[in-house]
């Protein structure tokens, strides 16, 4: 059995991970791991700051190889606000939202723990 890019692509393998800011967990972030090629996997934060990776189903992982990583949070500037689109902020810092400013990193191996654990600061 070939592994790689194939007809059914790119080998996913599973990826676990923790987001903190500050030195605390951020529950409810967005995380994102953006391959040098071929589809990205994203995850939500539980109240832990834990995530797992989705690419095609849920908790699959992601491709082996480089990504660049990109965490963002949001929260709604005015709670009470009830329109269908209400004025949202960013909560971290901006440039974690940016692949080419985040300096956030990771090498998926399709043999190793793939577990990344993510250290936000100001």
């Amino acid at each position: 059995m070939f592994v790689g890019c194939g007809a059914s692509g790119p080998e996913i393998v599973p990826v676990t991970g923790e987001v903190h800011f500050n030195g605390q967990p951020v529950a409810d972030a967005d995380v994102l791991f953006a391959p040098d090629s071929g589809r990205p996997a994203v995850a939500h934060t539980d109240e832990t700051g834990q995530f797992q990776l989705k690419t095609r189903t849920a908790g699959d992982g992601a491709s082996v190889g480089h990504h660049h990583v990109v965490i963002t949070k949001s929260q709604q500037v005015d709670p009470n606000d009830t329109s269908p689109y209400p004025e949202m902020k960013s909560v971290l810092p901006p440039k974690y939202g940016n692949p080419s400013l985040s300096g956030l990193t990771a090498d998926v191996t399709a043999d190793g723990e793939n577990h990344f654990r993510f250290e936000l600061t100001d």
